[in-house]
């Protein structure tokens, strides 16, 4: 969090954010009014055009926030769940980033993030809040690839991670088991799960394993 130091100039007390454009502009006073070069160096102005942006993503129990906008030399960064309290955060404008040690599963997060203009005298100049919602990565035995309840990795050849029913695992099997590949005798043809896989099978399970590719992702593990 970015500490906040206070000096008196002329009997008005400033506040300004270490490190920041204010605190260099205060070191460049050279005497005369103080107010007046404080004035004269007020001018940034909150950006025209549309607030900062925040987006997540997760790496193992670690959700990587990061947000960004121009003209901003100033973050107040908050996340919490739902109906819960929220940790706060300030950060200097040259921080675009923050991480969440989030051990749940399927946990859904708050994040929200203001953007600011720091100024020497009066108030801060800040965007709203732009708010987005996160939902932590479901349980995983079977790592990324893990598939939903009811269903299983088919198998057809080494590594296949599409999920199936176990009706269709067990036929994949089967056909393996057969040795029969292309030319295939008719009424056979190729089963086609992968672009070179020419395992012989009936029509109809050639046409159910290519609508099974079609949902590889919709089979995968997800929150509720």
């Amino acid at each position: 969090m970015v500490s906040v130091v206070y000096r008196v100039l002329a009997g008005l007390v400033i506040s300004s954010a270490v490190a920041t454009t204010a605190s260099a502009q205060i070191t460049a006073y050279q005497g005369g009014s103080t107010l007046g070069f404080c004035s004269a160096s007020d001018t940034a102005q909150v950006p025209v055009g549309e607030g900062p942006w925040i987006s997540a993503s997760q790496s193992g129990t670690t959700v990587n926030v990061s947000w960004g906008g121009d003209g901003w030399n100033k973050w107040h960064f908050r996340w919490g769940h739902p109906g819960g309290s929220e940790a706060a955060f300030e950060y200097g404008g040259d921080q675009k980033s923050a991480t969440i040690n989030e051990k749940g599963f399927c946990q859904r997060l708050v994040l929200k993030i203001q953007g600011c203009v720091n100024h020497i005298v009066g108030h801060d100049r800040c965007s709203a809040f732009q708010e987005t919602d996160f939902t932590t990565d479901p349980q995983r035995p079977s790592g990324g690839d893990t598939c939903a309840e009811g269903f299983v990795w088919r198998e057809a050849y080494p590594n296949d991670h599409v999920c199936v029913s176990p009706a269709v695992r067990s036929q994949a099997a089967a056909d393996n088991a057969r040795h029969q590949t292309a030319p295939c005798p008719a009424p056979l043809v190729p089963r086609m799960a992968r672009r070179n896989d020419t395992v012989c099978v009936s029509a109809a399970v050639a046409t159910a394993t290519k609508q099974d590719n079609t949902q590889i992702c919709r089979r995968l593990v997800k929150c509720p």
